[in-house]
């Protein structure tokens, strides 16, 4: 069974993308560091990780989850502070 991580899967654009690949049957991990994103968009099936992408940490999930593909849905949703 392939493994697919997604970043930025709390908020609402990757949640639904997770809500989708679980019902697919495929597992699902996500990551996100809760900054946008809501913990109750994380689908229960899915492993969560609360980390930053841009941090060291993501290494861990890697070496844990171990993902066939990833899906690279982490944004900056405020305009200005990009």
């Amino acid at each position: 069974m392939e493994r697919i991580l997604v970043t930025g899967g709390a908020g609402f654009i990757g949640s639904h993308i997770a809500d989708a690949l679980l019902a697919e049957g495929y597992r699902v991990g996500i990551v996100d560091d809760l900054s946008t994103g809501k913990w109750e968009n994380v689908p229960s099936e899915a492993a969560f990780y609360q980390r930053d992408i841009c941090s060291p940490e993501l290494e861990a999930v890697f070496a844990d989850f171990k993902p066939n593909k990833i899906i690279h849905a982490a944004a900056q949703v405020r305009v200005t502070t990009s």
